[in-house]
């Protein structure tokens, strides 16, 4: 063999070993710090306790930290844009609900600060049933007794309001009152936790929706009532509790359901490591067990999924902020 030739092949063969080499150190090398999970609710809700123990389950999967940041306000956009101007890097992952996910169906209601375009969504992760809860001293005993004083006594009891105007869940109290032709002055929290501790105070008659997770402690005392349960079935802690749907007063909004997702661009080995890492937290028993005790649904899917669905929410959620739009005016 030629001494050119022989050179050349030793080059060739040095350069692939680096290559090889160089790629297996940038496959190993996320993540290298702690991993934070952006959420846009407030500490102290149903889905702050999940994706603190979803966090936990992560760790020793991912080899780093991972963190759970609050971001709430702007019916989520904070959150969201925290998230989609981040750098593409893996190391903010957005809890996004479908205002956050795609924020141009509430156009109409906010101006979003980011579009659907700027994420890439990696997996779907739970779903929150949530509840009717009032204080414990009023003049109702239960949902068809609450519904019909709020209609004969409009605008007089209080209700809080956990989440921004626009809102899922905003929207998701407005789609109820509509339907039910109720109206009573909503009182806006910055989060569950905040609009509980007015409850237990006395200071507003009812609200909804509230995680049953964050609620349900507040219920076995004593301190709160709950009068319905917004989920396809009862809920096996509260067997007794009615769901909106079989009581007639289903709003028929989209389920609270939330996905993760990161800043477009994010490399395919990073967002398939934070897919691979959730499924597998998820099906811990850790995470099943937790989910059964905090009444969550876990709702796995793939990018397929969550792309489907959004486009189902954007046919379900865009007439009906029309139609709530024009019962305002």
């Amino acid at each position: 063999m030629k001494a050119g030739t022989s050179r050349f092949l030793q080059l060739l063969t040095m350069g692939v070993i680096f290559a090889l080499g160089h790629t297996f150190a940038l496959g190993q090398a996320y993540p290298s710090r702690p991993v934070t999970i952006v959420n846009p609710l407030a500490s102290g809700g149903g889905a702050d306790f999940f994706l603190r123990a979803l966090a936990l389950e992560m760790q020793p999967l991912m080899g780093q930290p991972v963190l759970v940041e609050s971001r709430p306000g702007a019916g989520g956009l904070i959150a969201g844009e925290f998230v989609a101007r981040g750098k593409p890097d893996g190391y903010r992952i957005g809890d996004f609900r479908v205002a956050q996910a795609n924020p141009e169906i509430f156009t109409a209601l906010r101006k979003p600060t980011y579009s659907i375009d700027e994420l890439k969504f990696v997996v779907r992760v739970f779903y929150l049933p949530s509840a009717l809860i009032s204080k414990v001293q009023a003049p109702w005993r239960n949902m068809r007794e609450f519904v019909k004083f709020v209609q004969d006594n409009p605008g007089k009891i209080t209700f809080a309001r956990t989440s921004g105007e626009g809102d899922p869940l905003h929207l998701l109290t407005l789609a109820m009152f509509k339907k039910n032709r109720m109206r009573a002055v909503e009182v806006p929290f910055k989060g569950a936790g905040d609009a509980i501790v007015a409850l237990l105070g006395g200071h507003v008659d009812a609200g909804f929706p509230f995680s049953i997770a964050g609620v349900q402690g507040h219920v076995d005392a004593g301190k709160l009532a709950v009068f319905a349960v917004d989920s396809p079935q009862r809920i096996a802690l509260f067997p007794d509790i009615p769901t909106l749907k079989e009581l007639g007063f289903d709003p028929e909004m989209a389920p609270n359901y939330h996905l993760f997702a990161v800043a477009k661009g994010t490399s395919d080995p990073v967002v398939r490591k934070i897919h691979d890492t959730v499924k597998a937290a998820m099906e811990t028993t850790a995470i099943r067990e937790f989910a059964r005790k905090n009444v969550i649904e876990l709702y796995y899917g793939a990018e397929k999924d969550m792309l489907e669905e959004l486009e189902r929410n954007r046919k379900e959620i865009m007439p009906l902020i029309d139609e709530l739009l024009k019962g305002q005016r």
